[in-house]
């Protein structure tokens, strides 16, 4: 029996011009259940070294499930070193299975995480992905590789401080 994803649209409530508010989750309850059933892990502090000399920098483009992918590919243990050109790749494909309107390009509709890893595992560049929800889950998992998240996107993340931080504030 196949599990469908749960898709859930994130309206843009407020366009702002080169910068992208709202986008799209998807949860594969299929992958969750079978992840939970895996035996805890221990979990300590790691770090997942990049093959990147300088980060992917996606602009004004909609792209960041893409360059998330990309840059976990080109992270240890995975031997890949990414350009922004293979991001979009990954990106464009992962908005041609997607299932939401738009396709890039042209249309620059966004995607969610567990297309972009689809697309990069159809591209080659993993052979397969695990999803996990729960912060133990996530942690158990980056003990061996690393990963992507998604997570809402709010104004005041396109302001951080003098100091690098973001605050959740805005929509």
């Amino acid at each position: 029996m196949t599990v469908k994803p749960i898709v859930q649209l994130v309206p843009e409530v407020i366009r702002i011009e080169g910068k992208r508010l709202g986008r799209h989750r998807m949860l594969n309850w299929a992958q969750v259940a079978r992840l939970h059933r895996q035996d805890a892990t221990a979990i300590g502090p790691v770090f997942h070294n990049t093959n990147l000399s300088t980060c992917l920098n996606q602009g004004p483009l909609g792209s960041c499930t893409g360059n998330a992918a990309a840059h976990c590919a080109s992270s240890h243990p995975y031997t890949f070193k990414c350009t922004e050109t293979d991001a979009v790749n990954i990106y464009g494909l992962a908005t041609k299975d997607d299932n939401f309107p738009g396709t890039y390009p042209p249309d620059d509709t966004g995607s969610t995480g567990f297309c972009a890893m689809e697309a990069a595992v159809t591209l080659k560049y993993f052979s397969a992905y695990a999803m996990c929800v729960g912060l133990t889950a996530v942690l158990q998992q980056l003990q061996t590789r690393p990963g992507i998240t998604g997570i809402d996107w709010y104004e005041g993340f396109d302001s951080p401080d003098a100091n690098g931080v973001i605050a959740p504030t805005g929509t």
